[in-house]
């Protein structure tokens, strides 16, 4: 996209002459102001890549324009560079200090415009790349924040955040079941993976059922292994409040579901399979 350049001058001539300069420098989005009551009415309604700023002119001058930028949070940071016959030393000063960009002194020379025109075009696109590039940063990052407290306490989340690990705790009460059938892997390699898995799923799912049904909370499914715990979510989440009790005796519960199913898995199946609660 062509940068647009913003010339503010209360002068005809210089506007014209600032246009025809800058069209012969490759710029053919330029836009004018007589004033700077004018100027930051256009800068406002943007975009607005570059100002190149006259300081005496009526209205507003130079500097009050320079000051109205430095207050506004949207439009501090545009870059301004001041085009002034005043080669007073305090005047180049009081511009630098007020915010803008570069000084230049009327007649300018060509040459030197349009190099100094670049590099603050090309520093402010770096800069709004580097802005863009840190929004998506946290962005991510506040993402990532998000699915971690998702999936975790907030007190371990921030504790991982922070250092990077978790020490280890205690939690008492607290009863951990791990469940795998036996003989799957062989099982596995003998069976079409269309049947396989959707045994499997169906094994886990009833696995899912009874774990809630005795107040388990499932950790994870890996392959045909499952996870589950009683009481430590609840540990982890409401220290200061007792834990209701889980219903009794969900290992019977999965033995038997587990039998049932590796009895559908083929004839075999209930020789050579069978469910491993630990």
């Amino acid at each position: 996209m062509d940068p647009v350049v913003l010339i503010v001058d209360d002068n005809d001539d210089n506007r014209f002459t600032l246009s025809m300069r800058l069209e012969a420098c490759g710029y053919s989005k330029i836009v004018t102001a007589e004033n700077g009551r004018e100027a930051l009415e256009k800068i406002r309604q943007g975009p607005v890549d570059l100002v190149l700023l006259d300081i005496m002119m009526p209205e507003l001058d130079g500097y009050g324009v320079l000051e109205e930028l430095r207050t506004d949070t949207a439009l501090r940071d545009v870059p301004v560079v001041m085009i002034s016959a005043i080669e007073d030393i305090n005047s180049v000063v009081r511009c630098i200090e007020l915010g803008a960009t570069d000084y230049l002194t009327k007649p300018f020379n060509p040459v030197l415009l349009k190099a100094r025109v670049d590099n603050c075009i090309e520093k402010a696109r770096y800069k709004a790349q580097e802005a863009a590039h840190l929004a998506r940063i946290e962005s991510e990052q506040r993402r990532a924040d998000e699915l971690l407290t998702t999936v975790l306490p907030r007190s371990i989340a921030r504790a991982l955040k922070l250092n990077s690990r978790l020490a280890p705790q205690r939690y008492e009460d607290v009863a951990v079941l791990l469940c795998d059938v036996v003989g799957f892997t062989a099982y596995s390699e003998k069976h079409p993976p269309e049947t396989v898995f959707a045994e499997l799923e169906a094994l886990v799912d009833r696995f899912e059922e009874i774990a809630q049904g005795h107040g388990l909370e499932k950790i994870k499914t890996v392959g045909d292994a499952f996870m589950a715990a009683g009481s430590l979510f609840h540990a982890v989440f409401h220290t200061s409040l007792p834990a209701p009790p889980p219903t009794p005796a969900p290992n019977a519960d999965i033995v038997r579901t587990a039998r049932s199913r590796t009895a559908r898995f083929g004839p075999a199946a209930p020789a050579t399979l069978a469910c491993r609660p630990e």
